[in-house]
């Protein structure tokens, strides 16, 4: 994935505060694992990760220009690492139906900043667990928790809160630090299942168009995470 999009810095607080400062940030991330399924349910291989970001002309909230190497979060930073993927799951891991799903991740490599005068080894690992269970025909519960931990990377690569693959209802990469924990709950309701219209109706007018049966669901749900590091402890938990 790329992305260019405003990041900022707020005061840590348990209310909504505005933002101290601000800056675009062009991020890089590429992550891969070849897993190969043993005894059916067991995955395992190797798994690597690379990442970058910078951030560009950072601001106060009055739009004033700012100096960019005063703010570690947004200092030019790299890691590139590989190792082993481990996952042992009894339904998808995309879309988990019913069952479990224990997910292990362990990577070495080296990270760099602009704000060090040499590459730094650096390690992460990465623990995942969920659980899907049907409670009725029309409804069914989704479970996760994860774990995050890395030894040196530089601030603009590391852990983070808020966005949609984290808390939800948070300000994307609120926080950072080299700990992070988030649970995930919510309930899937299901509206309508084996939906084919308007693909049958296409289908009529182009024979070769696929028809697919489609399900609407209506989720609601409760995310929770926070956010460590050693240079500042815990900080508090978002919701």
């Amino acid at each position: 994935s790329f992305n260019r999009s405003l990041r900022s810095i707020y005061p840590s607080q348990f209310v909504d505060p505005d933002p101290l400062l601000g800056a675009e940030v062009e991020r890089l991330e590429l992550k891969l694992a070849a897993l190969r399924t043993y005894a059916s349910e067991l995955e395992f291989g190797p798994a690597g990760r690379l990442e970058t970001a910078k951030g560009l002309n950072p601001e106060d909230p009055d739009g004033n220009p700012l100096v960019l190497n005063d703010y570690q979060r947004f200092i030019p930073g790299a890691v590139a690492m590989g190792g082993v993927r481990a996952r042992w799951r009894t339904t998808s891991a995309v879309r988990p139906l019913d069952g479990y799903v224990v997910d292990l991740t362990t990577l070495f490599g080296a990270a760099w900043s602009d704000a060090w005068a040499e590459a730094k080894p650096d390690a992460s690992a990465e623990f995942k667990v969920a659980t899907a269970r049907p409670v009725t025909d029309w409804m069914r519960l989704y479970l996760r928790a994860e774990t995050q931990t890395q030894w040196n990377s530089p601030s603009s690569v590391r852990a983070y809160n808020g966005g949609n693959r984290k808390v939800r209802g948070q300000p994307k990469r609120r926080e950072v630090g080299r700990r992070a924990i988030a649970t995930r709950a919510q309930t899937h309701l299901t509206l309508v299942r084996d939906w084919t219209w308007p693909m049958e109706t296409a289908r009529k007018i182009i024979p070769f168009i696929p028809v697919y049966g489609l399900e609407l669901e209506f989720v609601p749900f409760y995310d929770m995470g926070v956010i460590a590091d050693p240079a500042f402890g815990w900080l508090p938990a978002r919701h």
